[in-house]
């Protein structure tokens, strides 16, 4: 899902805008570009890098502060599995670049414009951050230069320019609505324990530092993840450099990181049994459909929302809309993809998760392969 979604450029060549829309900013499909490369396009070498540098800002903060307790809550929640920090996000990368910003305050701006980049809906939350920094002509400077890349966007490379358009503006609006439509809570019940996880945390951290100014930030990013009305553990990743130093008391840190490393299994094993059961065999059924698919020739289209059976398989995308959920609901791509599909049928269809899929009419097609969540079938040509 969305480790596939932020990593199809790395592991198979297939690019945002042109192959497929997200909703999000184009900067951490080229961050996770760089990141497969120096993998050699490995998953597990690639992932090992990923979690190794989103930790790294831990290891900066203590070397330039000399406060350990900080640094090791960060560098430990950083990765934590009841945050979902193993599953695809978008929330380690603008947290490592807060925690900098605490780190060097006088680099604090550079840190938070990158974050932004990374992140834009954190804009929001950087706002008050910079009144209260007096980060003015940063602030101006940082507007600016927003405004010549999209203005050098628009004139120069138009085609990226509505890329980022459908993706960061076009998209998010009506993902937002859709969500506002099926949603009746913020904080579904399958996302408990991940705010059963963090609560302790906000309190010692707010008793420990009962500053207003200091939570203003972390509170307009709530209000901002609550208007999307959806809220989920890896969000709220961008809480802990907050917490990370906010002073808790030492003996109380190591109690709460042993309650979580006791509570994740010590993290050995099956993450995802641990951490987000629901998904677990599915996407066990994918990565083994993928890998009997890897070295099999033609195209392959998978209906469903596990887009993972791309990378796996090692076969680009098709039609420029893979099944990502909500996605597939809102953009105005998949309007084509019945005609696209009869015009170029592909030589596989993989259908993914098949509790919650579209329909899919196998005329033509013979069934080579069955789990329990997936098939997988061959054109009969």
């Amino acid at each position: 899902m969305d480790f596939a979604y932020l990593h199809f450029e790395g592991f198979i060549g297939s690019w945002y805008g042109r192959d497929y829309v997200d909703v999000k900013s184009p900067v951490p499909h080229l961050v996770n570009w760089c990141f497969v490369k120096l993998g050699r396009n490995s998953i597990p070498a690639t992932k090992f890098i990923e979690h190794t540098a989103y930790a790294l800002p831990g290891l900066v903060y203590y070397l330039s502060t000399g406060q350990f307790f900080p640094a090791l809550v960060f560098t430990y929640m950083i990765n934590s599995g009841w945050l979902w920090a193993f599953h695809g996000n978008v929330s380690q990368f603008p947290a490592g670049m807060i925690m900098l910003s605490f780190a060097f305050p006088q680099y604090g701006w550079v840190f938070w414009g990158l974050a932004v980049a990374y992140e834009p809906k954190l804009v929001i939350a950087y706002i008050p951050f910079a009144v209260i920094s007096g980060w003015w002509w940063q602030s101006a400077l940082w507007a600016v230069i927003a405004v010549a890349i999209v203005c050098g966007l628009y004139f120069f490379k138009n085609q990226w320019f509505l890329y980022c358009k459908e993706a960061m503006w076009d998209l998010s609006r009506k993902l937002n609505a859709y969500r506002k439509g099926i949603y009746d809570q913020w904080v579904p019940y399958w996302q408990a324990t991940e705010m059963v996880s963090i609560t302790p945390w906000m309190i010692l951290a707010v008793v420990s530092n009962p500053s207003i100014i200091f939570w203003i930030t972390p509170i307009v990013y709530l209000f901002t993840l609550a208007s999307g009305k959806a809220i989920r553990g890896n969000h709220l990743l961008v809480l802990i450099p907050f917490i990370a130093v906010s002073n808790i008391n030492p003996a109380l840190v190591l109690l709460l990181l042993a309650t979580d490393f006791y509570s994740g299994g010590f993290y050995l094993r099956d993450i995802w049994f641990r951490f987000y059961q629901v998904f677990r065999n599915p996407l066990h059924d994918v990565m083994g459909a993928g890998l009997y698919l890897r070295d099999k020739p033609g195209t392959m289209f998978a209906f469903g929302m596990h887009s993972q059976i791309y990378i796996y398989a090692n076969k680009p995308l098709m039609y420029g809309c893979p099944m990502q959920i909500e996605i597939r609901e809102n953009s105005p791509r998949y309007r084509e993809l019945p005609k696209k599909f009869r015009q170029n049928p592909p030589d596989w269809v993989v259908e993914t998760d098949l509790n919650n899929m579209m329909y899919f009419n196998p005329n033509g097609y013979a069934l080579v392969l069955k789990g329990d969540t997936i098939k997988v079938w061959r054109h009969l040509k």
